[in-house]
């Protein structure tokens, strides 16, 4: 099968009827087509509009839109008000009126010869709703419609098969890293695992109803009342699961919405005028403090000394006082009388003492006798002098007084200290007038920082309440999984129990026997493709990680669930592996289905290039495109596929189309000449 052309029509980015000419030469080598544009181009409206071509409005396309809820289908085509378009192209919604229509249509080559499918929406806005039409044109079936052409869509292009031949580059790594059971049942039906199973299943239906009909009486109306009870349980639970999910939402847009508040907090809180508010009241507390720093000085100053600093005239006469004084002779005969004072008494308590040693009484007779014989030479007041002090201190209060003196300038000092407390003072009140200016300004900010900080407290209490709820409901998902355990093994019990009616009993074995012998094939059927699968995963992987050193060894177990091995056959966490090597993996392993399902099916990869490096890139373009089928359609960016590059792929291009969308509504196709 391969693609001669596909046109969309007024669908996603594309406005209008818009056409690509996709055929490839015969007897050619030829066989890649590159549709390239810069992102928001329309590439992903193309790839999205051949997936949908063959499966539909599925849930896998109406996982593209991004949201916290899948959109239903109606959402989906129809849009949904501030955060979808839907699928009509934009500007044709604008444009036109009533109802309007989209649709995507291909035509290919299949083994029955030349194919034609359509599909196509009538959308009524005014309604908000649609029709969905579906016409197949076959050469030998002739026009199918409705559920017959969804069925030859089906059978020509399984929907389980689109992710392995139509993906994003960058996005199908996932299949390298995640063991998961729905890509792995995927994986089974493009290999033809899966039918064998499906059969198994329906065996297994048949199985329980033939001895359903083995069973007493009594014994069947039990297994029917277990088998409600099952059915109001699965019920039950699948109420809590879709209410689970409700609140994980809930709580995810509560989370987004508290992400934005605090946003807007951090903004407001760094706004300029909040901004400014904080400088000066910073600058304001720095000059108060020294201002206070400057009146401590001077406090401490009137307490002590600032009389002498401020009177210069007072201590130049005070200090010609003391000058005369020590002048004075009388100033000596004090000095003189005031030392005997103190040392001839002291005479009879230090060492060396008499022998015998007078005794304390009579110590303190005689010096109280000399003390009175020196205190009869004093010498009298002198009424002539301005003041009367003894030798010793007027010494000292000449040296202080000389400090003040007029050329040493110590009023100059505190006066200086004075005049910076003034300008502090002033500067401080200029401060206060401009925070008061910077106050009003952010007021409004102020006002929306409380609203939102309310806003922010309201929706976490919501939040821990949602989180309540949710805890709650795992705790009776889970008390309900027990139960439906039990009643599995009670309904387990009773189908054993039951005393088998010959022909069912023989029914029932031949049943088992078929069961076994097909489980058999289904078992030998997947350990050789999985053995396949392992050997041409792992040997495409070496083409194309030639470079890698870290995975040595890629194993695929019974289940289909892959392992990365180093040289040593350690086990390689997939955390390790970067993303680059997870896409080139997840690549081989594409390349190893498609080839063991011998599926001649057209490749389409958007992205091509993702995170992979300039060797590995080369790789990819040298050895796994121009190999991998008859039809490769890749939807590179202007980034991904330089010159060089395109250098390297052009002796495989037998078509390249450029695509550009300046306004965003409608993208336009250049066809280049190769």
């Amino acid at each position: 099968m391969y693609f001669k052309s596909l046109t969309i029509n007024n669908l996603f980015s594309y406005h209008g009827s818009c056409s690509f000419d996709l055929t490839p030469p015969d007897e050619s080598e030829r066989n890649i087509v590159i549709i390239q544009g810069r992102n928001g181009d329309g590439k992903t409206s193309f790839l999205n509009s051949i997936k949908i071509l063959f499966a539909g409005v599925n849930e896998d396309i109406r996982r593209t839109v991004q949201r916290k809820r899948i959109p239903n289908r109606r959402q989906y085509v129809c849009g949904i008000e501030n955060e979808w378009w839907g699928i009509l192209n934009q500007q044709a919604r604008l444009t036109g009126g009533g109802v309007l229509s989209c649709g995507v249509q291909a035509i290919w080559e299949s083994d029955d010869g030349e194919v034609s499918a359509e599909r196509k929406w009538l959308i009524d806005y005014e309604k908000n709703d649609y029709q969905e039409e579906v016409i197949v044109s076959t050469p030998f079936l002739g026009v199918l419609t409705g559920k017959d052409a969804e069925d030859y869509l089906e059978r020509c292009l399984p929907r389980s098969y689109i992710p392995f031949f139509f993906f994003d580059g960058e996005e199908v790594q996932s299949l390298a890293e995640a063991n998961d059971n729905e890509v792995i049942a995927k994986m089974e039906q493009l290999l033809n695992i899966r039918p064998l199973e499906n059969i198994q299943e329906r065996l297994k239906e048949l199985t329980s109803d033939w001895r359903r009909n083995a069973m007493s009486t009594e014994e069947r109306r039990e297994l029917t009342r277990q088998e409600n009870l099952r059915r109001s349980k699965e019920s039950d639970l699948a109420i809590i699961v879709q209410q689970k999910l409700l609140y994980q939402t809930e709580i995810g847009e509560i989370e987004d919405h508290l992400n934005k508040i605090a946003r807007h907090l951090k903004i407001l809180r760094g706004s300029p005028d909040q901004e400014s508010e904080i400088n000066i009241k910073a600058q304001i507390k720095l000059k108060e403090e020294l201002r206070q720093q400057h009146m401590a000085e001077i406090g401490e100053a009137f307490q002590r000394d600032a009389f002498l600093r401020v009177t210069p005239g007072l201590v130049e006469k005070a200090l010609k006082t003391t000058e005369i004084l020590s002048k004075q002779e009388q100033g000596t005969q004090l000095e003189m009388l005031n030392s005997l004072k103190q040392e001839l008494p002291e005479i009879f308590t230090r060492p060396p003492y008499p022998s015998p040693r007078l005794e304390s009484q009579q110590v303190e007779f005689y010096q109280k006798r000399i003390i009175r014989a020196l205190e009869y030479f004093d010498i009298p007041e002198n009424n002539g002098a301005v003041f009367n002090i003894d030798g010793n201190r007027v010494r000292l209060l000449s040296g202080l007084l000389s400090s003040y003196q007029g050329l040493h300038k110590p009023h100059q000092n505190l006066q200086k200290i004075l005049k910076n407390a003034y300008e502090l003072a002033q500067e401080i009140t200029r401060l206060e007038h401009q925070l008061k200016d910077a106050g009003d300004m952010s007021n409004k900010q102020r006002a929306e920082h409380a609203r939102l900080s309310n806003e922010e407290e309201s929706y976490k209490d919501n939040l821990l309440t949602l989180k309540d709820k949710l805890r709650d409901h795992e705790k009776q998902q889970l008390a309900i999984g027990i139960e439906l355990t039990k009643i599995e093994k009670e309904i387990s019990r009773l189908e054993n129990t039951v005393r088998q009616a010959d022909d069912s009993e023989r029914q029932l074995k031949f049943a088992e026997r078929l069961r076994s012998a097909l489980n058999e094939v289904k078992e030998r059927l997947k350990r050789q493709k999985r053995a396949e699968l392992e050997e041409s995963y792992n040997r495409h992987l070496r083409q194309l990680l030639d470079s890698n050193s870290l995975i040595a060894q890629v194993k695929i177990n019974e289940h289909f669930e892959i392992t990365y091995l180093d040289a040593q056959q350690n086990k390689i966490g997939m955390s390790t592996v970067s993303a680059g090597m997870k896409q080139l993996s997840a690549t081989a392993l594409l390349w190893g289905l498609k080839e063991i399902s011998a599926r001649e099916l057209p490749l389409i990869i958007d992205t091509p290039m993702g995170r992979i490096d300039r060797q590995h890139q080369d790789n990819l373009l040298l050895k796994y495109y121009p190999k991998i089928g008859r039809q490769v359609i890749l939807l590179p960016t202007d980034s991904e596929l330089d010159e060089r590059k395109r250098a390297l792929l052009k002796p495989y291009i037998y078509k390249e189309f450029h695509l550009s969308n300046p306004h965003g509504t409608q993208t336009e196709i250049t066809e280049r000449t190769i």
